[in-house]
């Protein structure tokens, strides 16, 4: 990528986050919600729809976990982990954003906000906690090898890694919606490196054999699979391999905001057909994974 690419990049982001901060000031979470409706702005969307909430709500916290939140962007997720756990420490990308998470989340006195990437944090910090939840997916796959090193160090005995990434065989993808960062069609399955604008491939799309790979070989010997419709980002249901969705019960197609898509099938009637054959763990557009290391301390 060329250095005026990467300085556009840099000022389109700065802009980004600029707008999610006046949004945070200014707007209730409806209005935000509304604001998305009229402009198909995804920002907006995974910054403040009330769905984004549901990726933390079906976590069994209790009251006196601590809990670390790693990419909180502005802060859509950490609502609801405030209200769920004892105390949270978000960690966000940058100045902008950390603003607009405390000014979102004024009320909340058991919030820390903090402002850096997760592997520098993660090495100046010693705290030890009961839950870690990694809210954006590219977080993790930055320095995946020494990132995974340090989150197993950081937890307590009997603490828990959650996170949340795109499945490249899900069908989602295979039925016509672009990468979310690249905005290539197929990128991810083709194995693509770079999007229409130079830049990197989504990280945050990957196959779950490997992701489990390194998972274990960090140390995570006990990691549950979980399965969120229609995905992560917005889950509106969680599926697991002991309650899994039966033929009719997936109709709901809204998968892809980021960027204009093509059908080039029926999914309705190909979901029913892969819950039929049972293949629904393979083609589920996104996962959840609840890791541990089940060591004693």
């Amino acid at each position: 990528m060329s250095a005026e690419k990467k300085a556009e990049n840099v000022r389109s982001k700065e802009a980004c986050e600029e707008r999610l901060l006046r949004i945070a000031e200014g707007m209730s979470a409806k209005e935000a919600s509304l604001l998305f409706l009229q402009k198909q702005d995804w920002d907006v969307i995974r910054g403040f729809h009330p769905q984004r909430e549901n990726a933390a709500g079906w976590l069994p916290m209790k009251k006196t976990d601590r809990v670390l939140e790693l990419g909180a962007g502005c802060g859509a997720v950490t609502g609801r982990l405030c209200r769920n756990a004892g105390t949270v420490t978000a960690l966000t990308s940058s100045k902008t954003l950390a603003e607009a998470i405390r000014v979102r989340h004024a009320g909340k006195g058991n919030l820390t906000v903090e402002t850096g990437t997760a592997l520098a944090y993660l090495k100046d910090i010693s705290e030890r906690f009961n839950w870690i939840v990694i809210s954006d997916e590219q977080e993790l796959f930055q320095d995946e090898e020494a990132l995974l090193a340090l989150l197993k160090d950081r937890l307590l005995p009997d603490g828990k890694l959650v996170l949340g990434f795109y499945n490249p065989y899900g069908l989602m993808f295979l039925s016509g919606c672009a990468d979310p960062e690249s905005g290539v069609l197929f990128g991810s399955l083709e194995g693509n490196a770079a999007g229409k604008d130079g830049a990197n491939a989504y990280r945050g799309c990957r196959a779950l054999g490997p992701v489990k790979e390194a998972l274990w070989r960090a140390g995570f010997d006990r990691v549950r699979t979980f399965y969120p419709f229609p995905t992560h980002v917005m889950p509106n249901r969680i599926f697991s391999d002991e309650f899994l969705p039966t033929p009719g019960e997936l109709k709901n197609d809204t998968y892809s905001f980021e960027h204009p898509r093509i059908r080039l099938f029926d999914e309705q009637k190909a979901w029913d057909r892969i819950l039929a054959d049972g293949e629904f763990p393979r083609f589920s557009n996104s996962y959840f994974l609840i890791a541990e290391a089940t060591w004693s301390s």
